[in-house]
């Protein structure tokens, strides 16, 4: 299951990996270091900086990665072969349920056709929490964007917030920038 990003990945992996220090990867950082979970999935790893946090602070959490891009994944069996990555897709996890006690995934659902089925699953197989960032959010309407092999889709929030009452028991929202022109949007759901 090649994808688009597959086509140059040594510039897509450093790019991904030259931004550690934005305050949505904080965000998360800072949920694990709490140690609260044992166990977490992480949808679309990317250059693998939260295994890479959890080895550096020595965090004991288990962790799994899923990944469509196999030049990721080969990357990431390398330099974290302590870890789990599988690849696989957000839409369709290949986990029984409550496998793990927080799912988490971050920049992912714009590049979906539609964001729902990848909600469905984080729920299905999480049984804590599910944390999400959003990097394109609009104030009112869902616009959907065939790119270049790929989605780049901007969802409108108050949708959102309708479509994750039904799934969650309680969800908070925060926005954060990380330069111009993102505003990113931080869904932390319990389950």
């Amino acid at each position: 299951m090649g994808t688009f990003w597959d086509k140059d990945i040594e510039k897509w992996y450093k790019h991904f990996a030259n931004s550690w220090d934005r305050p949505s990867r904080e965000y998360i950082r800072t949920v694990l270091s709490l140690g609260q979970y044992n166990n977490i999935l992480e949808c679309g790893f990317g250059s693998g900086d939260i295994p890479l946090y959890i080895n550096r602070k020595g965090i004991g959490i288990k962790y799994t990665g899923i990944e469509i891009t196999k030049g990721f994944l080969e990357k990431a069996g390398v330099v974290f072969p302590q870890h789990t990555f599988i690849e696989g897709s957000i839409e369709k996890l290949p986990f029984k349920d409550g496998s793990f006690e927080l799912a988490y995934s971050r920049h992912i659902m714009e590049y979906l056709t539609n964001y729902r089925e990848a909600f469905y699953e984080l729920r299905r197989v999480t049984e804590k929490r599910v944390v999400v960032v959003f990097f394109r959010i609009t104030s009112d309407k869902d616009i959907i964007c065939d790119g270049e092999g790929y989605w780049d889709n901007y969802y409108g929030l108050p949708g959102l917030k309708d479509f994750l009452s039904i799934l969650f028991s309680n969800c908070e929202y925060h926005f954060i920038h990380e330069g111009e022109p993102y505003l990113n949007l931080i869904v932390d759901c319990e389950v």
